[in-house]
């Protein structure tokens, strides 16, 4: 199953991942104390995602279920996709 998601380049500014011209995807918090900085590894994480999904969607169409990152990328897609 390939999930739908707001298509175009998503681009961390700052604690906000956008998408040019429809607005704001999400928002990482910024904390108050410890974490200071991880704020902006998780935004730069989440503009990624859709570069990453769409990779591990070629990989998985380029290569055979018997290569060992296989189930890896299944289970990471299913968990991207809302399961467990």
């Amino acid at each position: 199953m390939v999930m739908e998601y707001t298509k175009g380049e998503w681009i961390a500014e700052d604690n906000k991942i956008t998408v040019y011209q429809r607005g704001i995807i999400a928002l990482c918090p910024r904390p108050n104390h410890e974490g200071v900085f991880e704020f902006q590894a998780n935004a730069n994480l989440i503009a990624a995602s859709p570069d990453m999904y769409e990779a591990c969607l070629l990989f998985l169409r380029e290569r055979s279920m018997n290569d060992p990152a296989y189930q890896a990328i299944i289970e990471a897609l299913a968990k991207a996709e809302g399961g467990k």
